[in-house]
């Protein structure tokens, strides 16, 4: 072992023999630990491109309900008509479905 990593470790074990180190410890691990998963985040979301082989090629696939909604109003599909698609189209590769869901933790809005 180098001379200096012999010396951290010693330093280590002897901070970890007293309770006042504990606190310090788990603080430091916990931001660590924070770091990371925000900086991986940040980088496979936003910096890297997306990994889809033919990107050039995704295209969005709306519900249009004539009777109930406008001719400009695209809805979501119900999940029944999202499978009759996937099991009667030629024209994709694959369908895949998608929801937003917006929760509210502070109660209902009245």
């Amino acid at each position: 072992m180098r001379p200096s990593f012999r010396i951290f470790c010693t330093h280590s074990a002897r901070c970890e023999r007293h309770p006042d180190s504990h606190p310090a410890l788990l603080t430091l691990a916990l931001g660590i630990g924070a770091n990371t998963v925000i900086f991986s985040v940040i980088r496979n979301v936003l910096l890297s491109p997306p990994h889809f082989k033919y990107l050039n090629r995704l295209a969005i696939v709306f519900d249009v309900n004539r009777k109930t909604a406008g001719p400009d109003l695209d809805i979501n599909p119900s999940p029944g008509n999202f499978l009759d698609w996937g099991q009667q189209t030629r024209a994709f590769d694959q369908l895949v479905a998608w929801r937003n869901w917006y929760h509210s933790l502070a109660g209902c809005a009245r």
